[in-house]
């Protein structure tokens, strides 16, 4: 999302103390081992990779990133990698996961895109890609969501 001029204030939620002041919220949750180490050389084709939950067809700001499964999907085209890209190409698809559902939650839409990474479904290829990115119109949304929120505050 940086390319969008999008910027992230991270903490960790065991760190809060209830004081913060923030203007917008999503709390992620990753669940599984969220590292390349010790990869298997089978791929899993099917599994979803991340959620955001729905209350009342409302968008709510929790989402869990299922790093186990993104493993597994990527798991055997990752390792025949070079050893030293596991973990930087690994990071990568894991933020495209991440980055699809911060869509959700920013843009309050259930909506996929037919292309790019607001698309209901990846290949291995895609999330392994240098080059794979939010379509024209999703970043349109994404930078109005941001200029809103700079201009109200809120």
């Amino acid at each position: 999302m940086s390319p969008m001029g999008l910027v992230f204030n991270w903490s960790l939620l065991a760190e809060n103390r209830g004081n913060g002041l923030s203007a917008r919220l999503a709390v992620v949750r990753f669940k599984g081992q969220c590292d390349a180490a010790n990869l298997t050389a089978l791929n899993s084709r099917s599994g979803v990779l991340g959620w955001t939950y729905m209350t009342d067809g409302v968008i709510q700001p929790f989402t869990d990133i299922d790093c186990d499964s993104i493993r597994a999907f990527l798991g055997g085209d990752l390792a025949t990698g070079p050893k030293e890209d596991h973990e930087r190409t690994y990071g990568r698809a894991v933020g495209r996961v991440l980055a699809h559902e911060l869509y959700h939650i920013f843009v309050k839409t259930a909506r996929h895109s037919s292309r790019g990474v607001a698309k209901p479904y990846y290949s291995v290829q895609e999330l392994l890609s240098r080059d794979f990115q939010f379509e024209q119109k999703e970043c349109d949304e994404l930078r109005r969501y941001w200029s809103d929120l700079v201009t109200t505050g809120f």
